[in-house]
């Protein structure tokens, strides 16, 4: 009888022992959000600080470094040094990272410390730690990393020569054709994306890539804990910087197939500020003083509604800045506490985008062909705008980067126009900035 439980025991034993794991700890769409009611990047780190090993795998989905307040107000660099002092591995870039131009972009994808994955996107010339996919090692596992921004990336920035994109799914196929000539345990898949999208779904995506083993999605603002989609497992961290995903990935060591993956979700509001941000949330209580001063005469005295003052403040510098003889903008849904005072805070609200103004010359037709397309959206998207022009047959239009760059996809006309057109648009600051100069504002 002993020696039954013996072997037992040791049978047991041997088959815990063939059991290896590899963990992957997830975040997406934190928005440059620092701190929060909700949590924010400074509980995301305590969470790492107090569960996260040496040997695991942490990685971003995308939409970093835009959103917030100092995030906007600092080009995202002060986001970029809490991502580094979070440690991750790996980021994937989202959609909202190329409001602030390609300079930037570049300026804060070097700065950054972990390996940047992408695969649908790349810099002219390249960076060296930008790749479209990795292979990394943990447990005696092989692991692939592909990382693909969001699928209309192309459509997120003005025409620009210092950028060059493919699509989606011919991007994964392209690393997927490298990847089997490596053996490779497991395969992950990292998309600024969520499980639908215009004209598709990750359902069909997945179902031509029958390797991929993990999913990894961002971009739609919703938290998957974990699910099985078309024989992947996906997971969606949430959004906001409001917590982490947890990953665990378990292994037969004999046959090197997996077992079994599981995930879990980690709040950051239950978990104290990190310690090691106390210099960054110092300086963020610092500017957001400054941003919520009053900033004395800023309206006239007939600028009542809220609606009134975007609207007012749109024109006006756009006016200053830029003097053209038509203009076709969009007012932002603006959620605050109005009052009938301005100051920085509100400004950011309304005009949270890095939105570069810009101006191109339009025929009649060229014009109402763009009009049309803000029109559609603005019954789709229930978005106001503000639209005038000449009875002329050309002129010199103001209006927003969002619109001449496509908008997602979603003003392709205009995308057209603008490529036609490109030496001849004209690029300002950020709306933002241009009512920041117009209020002289420092």
């Amino acid at each position: 009888m002993k020696k039954n439980i013996t072997f037992l025991l040791i049978f047991l034993l041997s088959v815990l022992l063939q059991a290896s794991e590899v963990v992957i700890w997830a975040t997406t769409d934190m928005h440059g959000i620092l701190q929060s009611k909700r949590g924010g990047m400074a509980g995301i780190l305590s969470i790492l600080e107090l569960k996260r090993k040496p040997q695991d795998i942490l990685l971003d989905a995308g939409d970093l470094f835009q959103g917030s307040y100092i995030a906007n107000s600092t080009n995202g660099s002060v986001i970029v040094n809490a991502f580094n002092l979070m440690n991750y591995d790996f980021y994937v870039p989202g959609n909202h990272e190329f409001e602030f131009g390609s300079e930037v972009l570049r300026k804060n994808f070097e700065a950054m410390n972990s390996v940047i994955l992408c695969a649908n996107w790349a810099f002219v010339p390249a960076i060296s730690k930008m790749k479209p996919f990795c292979i990394i090692e943990r447990n005696k596992m092989r692991i692939a990393i592909i990382g693909v921004g969001e699928r209309e990336s192309r459509n997120r920035i003005l025409p620009d020569k210092k950028l060059v994109f493919m699509n989606e799914e011919k991007s994964i196929a392209l690393a997927l054709k490298e990847l089997r000539k490596e053996k490779v345990d497991l395969t992950i898949l990292v998309r600024h994306g969520g499980i639908y999208f215009k004209g598709g779904s990750l359902f069909s995506l997945l179902k031509k890539f029958p390797e991929i083993d993990l999913v990894i999605g961002g971009h739609s603002h919703q938290l998957e804990i974990g699910r099985k989609i078309a024989g992947a497992y996906y997971v969606q961290p949430g959004m906001l910087a409001q917590g982490v995903s947890e990953i665990r990935v378990k292994f037969n060591d004999r046959s090197r197939k997996i077992e079994r993956i599981t995930s879990f979700y980690h709040n950051a509001a239950d978990f104290e500020p990190s310690a090691k941000m106390k210099k960054l949330l110092s300086m963020q209580r610092k500017i957001m003083k400054d941003a919520y001063r009053t900033i004395p005469d800023a309206l006239p005295e007939n600028v009542k509604s809220k609606t009134a003052a975007q609207s007012y403040l749109t024109l006006k510098c756009a006016a200053e800045t830029a003097p053209a003889d038509a203009h076709l903008f969009f007012i932002e849904k603006a959620e605050v506490n109005w009052n009938g005072r301005l100051n920085k805070y509100l400004i950011h609200r309304f005009f949270p985008y890095e939105n570069a103004l810009v101006t191109i010359p339009v025929s009649s037709q060229e014009y109402q062909i763009m009009l049309n397309e803000v029109r559609r959206y603005s019954d789709k998207y229930k978005v106001k705008f503000i639209a005038k022009a000449p009875r002329k047959q050309y002129f010199l239009l103001q209006t927003t980067a969002f619109v001449l760059s496509g908008g997602g996809a979603n003003f392709p006309e205009s995308r057209k126009i603008a490529e036609q057109k490109h030496k001849q648009i004209k690029i300002y600051p950020s709306m933002r900035q241009c009512v920041a100069d117009f209020l002289n504002l420092k």
